[in-house]
Formats: C-alpha cells, sequence, structure tokens
C-alpha cells in the first residue's frame, strides 16, 4: 500500500492515452450510431409502414425517446410572480 501523498503511478497517465471505461463508452457509440443504425431505421420503417395503430404509437414514442438522447429538450422559462401589468417589448433603431 502507499504511503499517504504517494502513488504506484507517480507520473499519471500521459496525455492522450484514453481511459478504458470512455474506451468502451466510445465503442458502444459507435456500435449504435454506426454497425446498430441501418437496423434501428429498418425496424422503426417497419413500425411506421405496419397497419396497426399501436406500431405507429409505439415508432412515434421510440422516434421522442431517440431524438431527446440526440437533441435535449430545452428548460421552459417560467416566472414564479404573476404579473399586475402586461410585458411591453420596446423596439428602437438606437441601442
Amino acid at each position: 500500500m502507499p504511503l499517504k501523498g504517494t502513488t504506484n503511478n507517480p507520473a499519471g497517465r500521459p496525455k492522450g492515452i484514453v481511459n478504458a471505461r470512455v474506451q468502451q463508452w466510445e465503442s458502444l457509440a459507435d456500435a449504435i450510431t454506426g454497425k446498430q443504425a441501418a437496423k434501428f431505421e429498418e425496424f422503426m420503417n417497419r413500425l411506421w409502414e405496419s397497419k396497426d395503430p399501436k406500431d405507429h404509437y409505439k415508432a412515434a414514442q421510440l422516434f421522442i425517446q431517440t431524438l431527446e438522447y440526440f437533441k435535449p429538450k430545452q428548460a421552459r422559462l417560467t416566472s414564479d410572480s404573476i404579473l399586475s401589468e402586461p410585458i411591453q417589448i420596446i423596439i428602437s433603431e438606437s441601442i
């Protein structure tokens, strides 16, 4: 066991060397966006082209879930207070 303040690898991981877990995630991402993408597209097409409305619903759910992975939802801006006056937007040529 190393002494306090020391390590078994004093130089640390060299720059540019990626952690093993990061390599695994990158490999999975490549498989999903590369090799598996064609199969997913084919599966989605079968759902959309089905005559069963339940399959259309499943396709829509999968589409939304997949879309949110690539394009996360934007946070909604809300006001906690009730405005007593209407909001006025003033546009002018000068700043």
